[in-house]
């Protein structure tokens, strides 16, 4: 449409290829025929994703700038990708500094990918650079140039006038651009973000990432940061939205860290997926509360957290020998105990120990219900899961406990000898060796082992929950 404002998005740009390289390529306002042109520049394929959804506008072209010298890069390809799932219709591949042998070339590559991209249209073009870093045109090429391409540029993007209504959904699946260090694993929570509104959702599923040299679909079980991946999300409250390709204002989500309120992810929902209708929750006439009557206590989650060797199991024993010799209901969760029946399958990797903990909460969660103390004793070295567990039962129903020992004296004690075993390579994916530990911001109680006897701190643990009126 004449006079109708082309929105050009520059990848793989930087201090030496910025905007002002092809400036004098692009057609000037009195030109006949000229149409404004807005541009605007990225090199991090990471953070595209992240505008493409927060920014109030989408792009009519995306400019993919290849050194000719280098050739196609994943970077080059993951931004393609990213254009290609956001709905931009075209894609111009400006090939920079080289000969006609060379751009052949990156045509051909570039010319493989196509299928697995959903562009309207993608022209290559040849571009010369000068000394100076100002871009021209290339004697030997014949095809359209840069000024033809975009004043011809038809903002071919459905412009919806009026959307289906948007479905209220309990999950939703996306293609989820990972931003963030730390991997994305199948059991982790995060803030989503979608149209001005914030929920909690949990990754039930990782199917697929896009292999960055083929961008074939091929299976894992986490994404990396720079991946993107077909994910699974189930929200903890309905949200209504859109697919991305319905309605791009409404089909976007930022992932966000619970703890960091740092974005860790963009995703293009590819699915709406609404809770079956034929499981409801089923009232029963003995609740919680009926429960914990009869048994004269509050319910209660007593989760000790702390590096092996450092006195949780010990501790929480004798805890739980004292609330039964007072006549009260418990049940003790032993990370060591639990891994030979219910997370037999589980390994020591990190995403298997986010599906540990993941696992134990819900446990952890069925017997509160019940209306016992629960005592759940493990390493649980990720705060982002020990929120999860937290979130799972009922406001002052949980009490984080860190067993506060010095990672030297677990050394020293290493009743296992793991810590032996994990020096010399035996054991991977060791707690506090080869594996980080969140320490607690602010757990309810601390126990500093090296400042009192395990009978001593165990009746620290049974003063507060008498103070905090969980048993008389």
């Amino acid at each position: 449409m004449p006079g109708s404002v082309v929105r050009v998005m520059v990848c793989g740009s930087d201090d030496d290829h910025g905007s002002s390289w092809f400036g004098p390529l692009l057609p000037t306002p009195g030109e006949a025929g000229s149409r404004p042109i807005s541009t605007a520049e990225t090199d991090d394929s990471q953070r595209f994703a992240e505008r493409l959804i927060t920014e109030a506008f989408t792009y009519d072209v995306v400019l993919l700038l290849v050194d000719g010298r280098t050739g196609i890069q994943p970077e080059t390809r993951r931004f393609a990708a990213i254009a290609s799932l956001a709905g931009i219709p075209q894609a111009i591949v400006a090939v920079l500094g080289a000969d006609q042998a060379a751009f052949e070339s990156i045509v051909r590559e570039f010319s493989a990918l196509a299928p697995k991209l959903a562009f309207q249209r993608i022209t290559p073009i040849p571009l010369g650079l000068s000394e100076d870093g100002v871009a021209g045109e290339v004697a030997w090429y014949a095809g359209p140039s840069l000024r033809e391409v975009l004043l011809a540029a038809d903002n071919a993007r459905p412009r919806l006038e009026k959307t289906a209504e948007p479905a209220a959904a309990d999950g939703i699946d996306a293609r989820v651009v990972w931003t963030h260090e730390t991997p994305l694993f199948r059991g982790r929570a995060y803030l989503l973000i979608l149209g001005g509104r914030t929920v909690t959702a949990t990754v039930i599923d990782i199917a697929t990432r896009l292999d960055p040299e083929t961008l074939d679909d091929v299976s894992v079980r986490e994404l990396a940061q720079g991946d993107i991946g077909q994910v699974s999300l189930s929200l903890t409250h309905p949200l209504e939205c859109h697919t991305y390709a319905e309605n791009p204002e409404h089909g976007g989500v930022l992932l966000v860290d619970r703890l960091t309120r740092e974005a860790v992810g963009a995703g293009f929902v590819t699915a709406i997926r609404a809770r079956n209708a034929d499981i409801v929750w089923h009232r029963l006439d003995v609740d919680k509360a009926a429960r914990s009557l009869l048994k004269d206590q509050k319910p209660a989650v007593l989760w000790f957290t702390g590096l092996s060797g450092a006195g949780k199991s010990t501790i929480a024993n004798l805890v739980e020998k004292r609330l039964h010799a007072l006549g009260h209901h418990t049940m003790i969760l032993d990370g060591d105990n639990v891994r030979h029946g219910l997370n037999r399958d589980l390994g020591f990797s990190e995403a298997d120990r986010v599906e540990n903990i993941r696992r134990i909460a819900e446990v952890s969660r069925l017997f509160v219900e019940a209306g016992l103390i629960v005592l759940v004793s493990f390493i649980s070295p990720y705060r982002a899961e020990r929120m999860l567990a937290r979130d799972r039962v009922g406001e002052g129903e949980f009490l984080e406990i860190f067993v506060d020992t010095p990672i030297g004296e677990c050394r020293r004690r290493d009743p296992k000898g793991l810590y032996e075993k994990a020096d010399s390579g035996l054991i991977r994916n060791f707690t506090g060796v080869d594996a980080p530990y969140e320490e607690p911001d602010d757990p309810e109680i601390q126990l500093r082992t090296l400042e009192g006897s395990a009978e001593a701190l165990a009746d620290e643990v049974v003063a507060a929950l008498r103070a905090r009126g969980n048993i008389a």
